[in-house]
């Protein structure tokens, strides 16, 4: 298996083991480009989709020609190249980006608050 960029230094923090951050427990979906490794060209199922359907994980592959599903990652990734030597470890980039750095594509707000914002809207 090859490890992307953005898998490194990917262990959870001491907060995120014992639940302090209120993240997710489970993957329920798992939403990927339609890159080969992800979605063959000459049809049938890909390694990728038979593991997540074998965790109970849905694989939705993104629409064609429709870049905004997949944005959100792409920008991730570009950041990530362009800025992620400045921080020692992958995990602290992840925090710079979720709490640190505004967005422009969402109000210049950080990811962070939008997220639980969402969660406390869609949990209460």
């Amino acid at each position: 298996m090859q490890v992307e960029p953005q898998q490194r230094n990917a262990h959870p923090s001491e907060e995120e083991q014992s639940g302090s951050m209120n993240l997710p427990t489970s993957v329920e979906e798992k939403i990927k480009d339609r890159g080969p490794q992800f979605y063959p060209a000459r049809g049938g199922i890909s390694e990728f989709t038979e593991f997540c359907s074998g965790n109970g994980i849905e694989h939705i592959v993104t629409s064609v020609r429709r870049p905004s599903t997949i944005g959100k990652i792409e920008a991730f990734h570009k950041a990530y190249t362009v800025e992620a030597w400045i921080y020692p470890t992958h995990r602290e980039f992840v925090n710079y980006w979720n709490y640190e750095r505004p967005h422009q594509g969402i109000g210049y707000l950080y990811p962070a608050d939008v997220y639980f914002r969402d969660l406390t809207h869609h949990s209460g």
